[in-house]
């Protein structure tokens, strides 16, 4: 719906008018990142920018406009906003106003990809631990608390119930009462195959008559699934889903759906042939980008498993999120690392935070090997 209205508003429907509208929202993703790392340590700007350029450069997902690349800017937005109530030094009424932004956000977020609450919820959690590690509660200090979740729920609230309303009276789309597919379907794909999409319960899904059944039928899947894997089996099954979820540094490209509409050898010559022969799927040097991806990608996460003496709330409330990301995608539907993409914008704040005490701790451990860095 958010397409259409677009594409009505500038009266383009070409799919490079939305790769060109996913171009800039991941862009201001990036922006908005970049914000966040400014507000808790400015000296970490630059390096998380040359970060963000280098991903940026060997990830074409960037121009496919499909959920998980739209949902970005949200996710680093309610982070900022998160940011900006807690480590700005503005006044206590504008910071209150941070949090009903962060409520929004947080809910419009919900309509485009639930699970990028995933870090909202991670946030929260964080906040009321650190709460109850305070040793003294003051009056206070539990009225802001108290004063700080209303304000959330409200602005939440309003905003769900205010694009709900215009989902529900909408004509675009056609929505047939009764015939949505319940949560635990999902779960259900999550321990079928390699944990991904299982079309056999899809279909299933568009043919039994009623919610309840539709329920009743991937309830059953789950158990006589687990009850074929075992407990030993089981937690295999899960080593084998996580390596796919975290696995790819090209985050699934052309494993998810064929997003060039042209034929896809390379065809053209000068530059863009230099580049369809990169990444698309008969070109010559396919292999060559899915290693450079890789490279990326563990340098980020080596980055993140190095810096893990840097423990402030911020950067336990960013590992708090990649793990709760972990734990949904090992639950509900995964299989492959592009729904990771949504993710994204924690594990680049966690890195670049972490960058400097990674780089020590990684420089202390191979120094017995009188290696100069």
């Amino acid at each position: 719906l958010l397409q259409q209205q677009l594409g009505a508003l500038f009266h383009q429907h070409s799919w490079l008018f939305y790769d060109l509208c996913t171009l800039i929202l991941v862009d201001f993703s990036v922006f908005f990142n970049t914000l966040s790392i400014y507000l808790l340590d400015p000296s970490k700007v630059r390096f998380s920018f040359y970060l963000q350029i280098m991903g940026l450069i060997f990830f074409p997902m960037i121009i496919v406009p499909y959920t998980d690349t739209w949902v970005l800017p949200l996710v680093s937005l309610y982070f900022l906003w998160y940011c900006l109530a807690r480590h700005s030094q503005q006044t206590p009424a504008i910071r209150y106003c941070f949090i009903f932004l962060f409520g929004i956000t947080v809910s419009a977020t919900y309509f485009i990809k639930p699970s990028a609450i995933v870090p909202a919820i991670a946030i929260g959690l964080g906040e009321l631990l650190a709460l109850f590690a305070l040793k003294h509660w003051s009056r206070h200090r539990l009225t802001k608390l108290i004063f700080t979740l209303l304000l959330c729920i409200v602005s939440s609230g309003l905003t769900y119930h205010t694009i709900q309303t215009q989902l529900d009276h909408q004509t675009y789309i056609q929505i047939i009462p009764g015939r949505e597919i319940p949560a635990v379907n999902f779960i259900s794909m999550g321990v079928s195959g390699d944990g991904g999409y299982n079309a056999k319960d899809a279909l299933a899904m568009s043919t039994l008559p009623t919610k309840k059944a539709r329920s009743d039928y991937s309830i059953q899947k789950i158990k006589l699934r687990l009850h074929k894997l075992g407990f030993w089996g089981y937690l295999q099954f899960l080593l084998r889903k996580h390596r796919n979820n975290t696995a790819d540094g090209t985050f699934a490209w052309v494993k998810e759906g064929n997003f060039i509409s042209q034929s896809e050898k390379p065809t053209d010559s000068g530059i863009t042939g230099f580049l369809e022969n990169f990444v698309y799927l008969y070109g010559k040097n396919l292999g060559d980008f899915r290693y450079l991806a890789q490279i990326i990608w563990i340098i980020i996460l080596v980055i993140i498993f190095f810096g893990w003496r840097q423990k402030t709330k911020i950067t336990q409330i960013l590992r708090l999120s990649i793990i709760g990301a972990v734990l949904y995608l090992l639950i509900f539907e995964g299989g492959r690392s592009r729904y990771l993409i949504q993710f994204l914008p924690m594990f680049i704040i966690l890195a670049s935070l972490t960058g400097t005490t990674s780089f020590l701790q990684f420089k202390h451990l191979f120094s017995w090997l009188d290696i100069k860095f």
